[in-house]
């Protein structure tokens, strides 16, 4: 209840719902997304630009209901018409290709030695900074199609067990 003068005390601002809450209310009353994205879509004909609201496609009840009952009737859908799969799919990896095998062939042949004119630094793989041939991240190998390591990686620690530290 305002005061004589117009004015209402906190206590009573304090108690009026937020504006926020209200609006999220009205949404979910009428089945409308209550926390929706903004994406900014250009004409690329005319550059115009304009701000659109895409709901927020969440799954959780909490979050959104609007959405998580639209998605869960979706799934339901999808499960009827048998979008799922009724067994995994096996992957065969693709034969190497003579590019591959030529990259593959290249790093083999690397020296083993150090090159005596890189630059000094002490680190894992050595004082010159190079390593033995075939190891690093193998780049070579998946510049051409490839995937993978020629060589694995060496782990920082040694030991698995507990302790975690190196063997004596």
């Amino acid at each position: 209840m305002p005061t004589p003068t117009g004015k209402t005390t906190r206590a009573e601002r304090l108690a009026q719902p937020l504006a926020r809450v209200v609006a999220e209310q009205i949404a979910a009353d009428h089945g409308v997304c209550i926390r929706p994205v903004s994406l900014r879509r250009i004409d690329t004909a005319t550059g115009a630009s304009e701000v659109i609201d895409v709901p927020c496609g969440s799954t959780l009840e909490s979050r959104c209901p609007a959405c998580a009952r639209r998605k869960r009737s979706l799934r339901r859908t999808q499960c009827e018409e048998g979008w799922h799969l009724a067994e995994e799919p096996t992957v065969v990896p693709d034969d190497p290709s003579e590019v591959q095998r030529a990259w593959v062939e290249r790093r083999a042949g690397v020296p083993a030695e150090p090159d005596p004119l890189a630059a000094p630094r002490a680190g894992p793989r050595g004082p010159g900074g190079v390593g033995p041939a075939g190891s690093g991240s193998g780049g070579g190998v998946r510049a051409p199609g490839g995937r993978g390591r020629v060589r694995p990686a060496l782990s920082a620690g040694r030991g698995r067990g507990r302790g975690g530290g190196a063997r004596p």
